[in-house]
């Protein structure tokens, strides 16, 4: 077999983002379990304007960079990529957890 289609073809700098955002959102997530009271109530607000703001920021870089993420080889890796961009995975690990340790 040749070893270019075995190749798994990965755009870094969208795993950099998809990294980050991970990184950034758990982070957040924590200083709320942290928090006391009705203090972490101001995460409602901070969290809806972050995943905002990285999606429009993907939506961005994944429309100029369009050819290259959706060229046959790498369009279903990119996809991957940019559905972890959003809160959606972490919205439905959350509701796992939930239902698995009674959070």
């Amino acid at each position: 077999m040749d070893e270019e289609k075995l190749k798994a073809v990965w755009n870094e700098t969208l795993i950099y983002i998809t990294v980050g955002y991970f990184f950034i959102h758990v982070a957040f997530y924590f200083i709320m379990m942290s928090m006391n009271g009705g203090s972490s109530l101001a995460f409602v607000f901070v969290l809806p304007v972050f995943w905002v703001l990285t999606i429009i920021g993907v939506g961005v870089f994944a429309y100029q960079k369009r050819e290259a993420l959706f060229e046959k080889k790498k369009k279903n890796r990119s996809i991957i990529l940019l559905l972890f961009c959003t809160p959606f995975p972490f919205i439905v690990f959350g509701q796992i957890l939930g239902l698995i340790f009674g959070l």
